[in-house]
């Protein structure tokens, strides 16, 4: 027998010891491996997209992750797509309202109100696309009134479905 395979019997040797005295049983240790690693979308395929306004369309970076953006006069709005999770979640605040109203991915949504919030929507479909995002900060009105409202955030752009690389 060569001293490469010496070794690596020894090698195996060993670890089955330290698995046996563990109160692993080597074949229960391999089977969990191969789950972990014929999974069809592991962790490394996984990726993350973070939202952006298109190339000079105003507002300003507030900064935080993800990049919040807002005009002077609006809530800040913040996007990220993830594709593990098969959902795009909206970071947005800003203002003490009774609600939000964020629009994008297909409709208008009426949310809670507070200064930092987070809403998560799931992705359906596996086409990649595009989605604008806004948001306003809105306090409802007394006896059925219209709501006030303050302007919309600038339009976040989410990619969905398709890894960005920058």
């Amino acid at each position: 027998m060569s001293n490469l395979r010496q070794c690596h019997r020894g090698a195996m040797v060993i670890l089955s010891g330290i698995l046996s005295v563990a109160g692993i049983p080597p074949s229960a240790a391999s089977a969990e491996y191969a789950a972990h690693t014929s999974s069809p979308l592991r962790p490394a395929d996984c990726y993350v997209n973070v939202g952006s306004p298109p190339y000079g369309a105003g507002g300003q970076n507030t900064g935080g992750y993800p990049p919040r953006y807002r005009y002077g006069d609006s809530p800040y709005l913040g996007v990220l797509y993830d594709s593990c999770a098969g959902t795009i979640k909206v970071y947005y605040g800003g203002y003490t309202s009774t609600h939000y109203n964020i629009g994008g991915y297909g409709k208008q949504r009426d949310v809670p109100g507070g200064a930092r919030r987070v809403t998560t929507f799931r992705v359906s479909g596996s086409d990649p696309r595009a989605y604008g995002i806004t948001v306003q900060a809105c306090n409802r009105g007394s006896w059925g009134g219209r709501s006030k409202c303050t302007r919309l955030s600038p339009v976040v752009w989410i990619q969905v479905n398709a890894e960005v690389v920058r």
